[in-house]
């Protein structure tokens, strides 16, 4: 007994932490009003460092690890947006322009 107890123990030590943390990934495209993509927007789970950016077909993926967790989706010019992924595989996001500062 005291022999499997060990084996399981060592087991678990030496597996990589990747394996044994639980996390989920959402992938998507993120849009303008007018639905032409939008690259470098950053997609970030909200109150971590966890981020990513969009490339230039505006597609991202992310893998956070809180089934509760709420991505936050930012860039210059638009308005920023939450959503819940809620353990969806896909979330695609359409953002609508922003307030801008006119120099004076």
């Amino acid at each position: 007994m005291r022999r499997l107890l060990a084996v399981v123990c060592c087991a678990l030590f030496l597996s990589p932490p990747a394996v044994l943390a639980q996390g989920f990934t959402v992938t998507g495209q993120v849009s303008g009003a007018d639905g032409r993509p939008l690259a470098g927007v950053r997609v970030e789970e909200r109150g971590t460092a966890n981020a990513a950016a969009t490339g230039t077909d505006g597609r991202y993926t992310l893998r956070y690890g809180d089934a509760g967790a709420v991505l936050r989706f930012t860039r210059a010019g638009y308005a920023p947006v939450e959503r819940a992924p809620a353990g969806a595989a896909v979330l695609d996001v359409a953002m609508e322009p922003g307030v801008t500062l006119a120099l004076v």
